[in-house]
């Protein structure tokens, strides 16, 4: 997973980011330093996701490099490896799977995640279909409201 794709992660899921976090093992006086140093530099929540993220991708692929010993390693595998445990701490950090289907279908089909997957699967979850008018895309509702409660807004 590229750094550009944890960045977009971070970004989706920045109120869970400690959470996450715990999630992948970053330990307690990492996750602490971190947040100092991020609000210090009035930094946002999603810069902190973006940052243990990147320290929790270093970290992994250094486990996997040394355990397998020389010669022996293969990128691919690892690269599986880190991904299914990222998709399960995803899941587990912000309490439902959706964020982490994205993830895992973008890293079976080896494309980057953005903006707009995690969008477009917010969309299908909710069942609402965008449609697009030349310019912009406006999301619309599958479903009428039946009661005139239901239509207003308080």
């Amino acid at each position: 997973m590229s750094g550009r794709s944890l960045q977009c992660l971070a970004r989706h899921i920045s109120g869970s980011g400690i959470k996450l976090a715990v999630e992948l093992e970053v330990s307690d006086s990492t996750i602490s330093g971190m947040a100092f140093d991020t609000l210090a530099n009035g930094l946002t929540a999603a810069d902190i996701t973006y940052r243990m993220l990147l320290l929790w991708k270093r970290r992994v692929a250094y486990y996997y490099r040394s355990a397998v010993g020389c010669g022996a390693y293969d990128s691919t595998a690892a690269g599986d490896a880190q991904v299914d445990m990222l998709v399960q701490a995803v899941a587990a950090a912000t309490g439902n799977t959706q964020a982490a289907d994205v993830i895992a279908e973008h890293h079976r089909t080896n494309s980057e995640l953005t903006p707009d997957c995690f969008l477009a699967n917010e969309y299908s979850q909710m069942n609402i279909q965008p449609i697009t008018n030349g310019h912009a895309e406006v999301p619309r509702l599958s479903r009428v409201f039946e009661t005139p409660e239901e239509n207003s807004i308080n």
